[in-house]
């Protein structure tokens, strides 16, 4: 009937409405179902397409609140030694080079950068323009300035001694040559550190660089910039207050202010984070793992070059000098016990961490064996008696000195008790948090430490057992010299073949076993907390905890919907 209305065979929507007069009831069911089946379908469509071709795309504002363990002292890039101070360094300067999320080498104030092919001169050449967070350029000239204030032992630098055999040229604001007195492939990976003002640092007297107020109110051309700091009643840091830097050379950060809150232990910091008070936690401990808030979280748990160990300084206990004694005490200790107290991590005995050496050349260390211990001890002329080792009537005593942290006394404990049982008398001394670096670390304040050591991105332990570096601002933290290890390491260091380099190392970690200037008992993972609301955050890989940072600029709070 509605076609023979018309002389057109469709009608007119308007005629539609006439549709229900002329159609019984089942009719209309069936229609109005057609009609809602087509509505479904329709709109399931449009779900599916606004789902494939509709992303959340970052906005720019928003605060980040993290948690950080410790009191910061030197936010200075080239004389920052606690976690602290690392992490804000790495927001506030830039380094020539940084580390992309996959572990690789990239250009980062630093537009291009070249090595030659004998591995002696290396090239960089400076993104244009760059400010210093006060306005004023940075250019050739502040690179030069850093690495010289790196070679100069007044600063006490803890690179110090791994850039002294270079020269610097600057042949204009924007050219940097780096040239080697000998080939060293390896340097290459150390020019991640901030670059200081010249303009600033340039007036103050390196002898008391530590003192100057820019290590608390600091000057760089990082992403971020100073903005407040708050105390407490003590005098310590409780509070620092970064802002956006918008006119970074690169991409400006999304987030508007990073605040950073200080505590003295990790249990006040996951408490804050339950709180929400804090968004992140900047380390979590493993013994914490099953502390962590898991609504509204991300823990995230990263490989990293970081090994825990007991390292000996013969030269504050003389007992130590003997290699019997030091292998002695090594035997004493099953790793596989020790690494049960710890949560995650895997023992080992080398300062090597599954594929950072392409050869697969990790070494384990000999198996545990008491009765061993005993008879070395005897072999190098001690007596058993009343319970003790004696040798020309001085008894074996040792102080065993860690961090007041509960999974470094447990472990510290553990050790303690096993030497006890051997007939080693051991006393334990829990050093403070706050003070640990310069009254401890520093003036290597211990006969026989318990401690973490971060290797870094390369596979060249020279800075951490070169016995060149046994002093501060060295990083060796063992007093005990092998010659076979220092004539290895230089090798290594140096080598330009990566086969021979990994020999060489596979011979270190021979002569570290045979040697025993400490004893590598476990690796353990690198746990980091954030906010779910906070993206862009995500990594596969550290080198040193600081490397969070590095792409800070993509982490984000706020988003809105846009099309792909």
């Amino acid at each position: 009937m509605v076609f023979a209305l018309r002389d057109k065979k469709f009608p007119r929507f308007s005629q539609f409405k006439h549709l229900p007069k002329i159609l019984n009831a089942k009719e209309r069911w069936v229609v109005s179902g057609a009609l809602i089946l087509i509505l479904i379908i329709a709109a399931g469509g449009a779900a599916r397409f606004i789902y494939r071709h509709l992303e959340s795309r970052p906005m720019s504002g928003g605060v980040y609140k993290e948690a950080l363990i410790g009191t910061p002292y030197l936010i200075n890039p080239i004389l920052a030694t606690s976690d602290a101070d690392r992490d804000i360094s790495r927001l506030i300067y830039s380094g020539l080079l940084r580390y992309n999320d996959k572990g690789e080498l990239e250009g980062d104030l630093a537009e291009q950068f070249e090595l030659s092919a004998d591995n002696t001169t290396l090239r960089f050449t400076l993104r244009s323009p760059i400010y210093f967070h006060d306005g004023e350029p940075l250019n050739s000239e502040d690179v030069a300035f850093t690495i010289a204030a790196i070679q100069n032992p007044a600063w006490r630098a803890p690179l110090w001694r791994s850039l002294q055999d270079i020269a610097i040229e600057t042949p204009d604001p924007r050219t940097v040559i780096v040239t080697f007195k000998k080939p060293a492939p390896s340097l290459v990976y150390l020019f991640t550190f901030g670059i200081l003002p010249k303009h600033i640092w340039g007036e103050v007297d390196p002898t008391i660089a530590e003192r100057a107020v820019w290590n608390l109110k600091p000057i760089g051309s990082g992403p971020f910039k100073f903005k407040g700091l708050t105390k407490s009643r003590d005098g310590t840091i409780a509070t620092y207050r970064l802002a956006r830097n918008t006119g970074l050379y690169r991409k400006a950060p999304y987030l508007e202010e990073i605040t950073l809150r200080f505590f003295s232990d990790f249990d006040s910091a996951l408490r804050a984070l339950k709180e929400r008070t804090v968004d992140g936690v900047s380390f979590v401990p493993p013994r914490l793992y099953s502390k962590i808030p898991t609504k509204g979280f991300t823990a995230q748990t990263i490989t990293m070059p970081h090994y825990t160990g007991i390292f000996f300084q013969d030269r504050k206990n003389t007992v130590l000098k003997e290699k019997e004694v030091r292998k002695a005490l090594a035997l004493a200790l099953d790793r596989q016990k020790i690494v049960s107290e710890v949560p995650n991590a895997v023992a080992t005995g080398v300062p090597f961490i599954g594929d950072q050496l392409d050869s697969g050349q990790i070494i384990f260390p000999p198996t545990y064996d008491p009765n061993e211990s005993a008879r070395l001890l005897q072999q190098a002329g001690w007596t058993q008696k009343d319970g003790g080792w004696y040798k020309n009537k001085q008894e074996l005593v040792l102080t065993l000195t860690t961090y007041d942290e509960p999974t470094y006394l447990k472990v510290a404990e553990f050790i303690r008790d096993t030497w006890q049982k051997l007939g080693v008398k051991v006393k334990l001394e829990a050093a403070s948090k706050d003070n640990f670096q310069r009254e401890v670390l520093r003036p290597r304040a211990y006969e026989v430490l318990l401690f973490s050591i971060v290797a870094g991105a390369l596979p060249d332990p020279y800075p951490f057992w070169h016995s060149s570096q046994m002093d501060d601002p060295g990083l060796n933290l063992s007093s005990v010299r092998a010659r076979e290890i220092d004539a290895l390491l230089e090798v290594g260091h140096s080598a330009i073949r990566r086969d021979i380099r990994e020999s060489n190392y596979a011979e270190f970690q021979k002569q570290l076993l045979e040697e025993v200037p400490a004893i590598i008992l476990y690796n353990s993972p690198y746990i980091y907390v954030t906010s779910a609301k906070i993206r862009g955050a995500a990594r596969e890989l550290l080198f040193i905890p600081s490397d969070r940072f590095n792409d800070i600029e993509k982490w984000y709070r706020r988003s809105r919907p846009g099309w792909k």
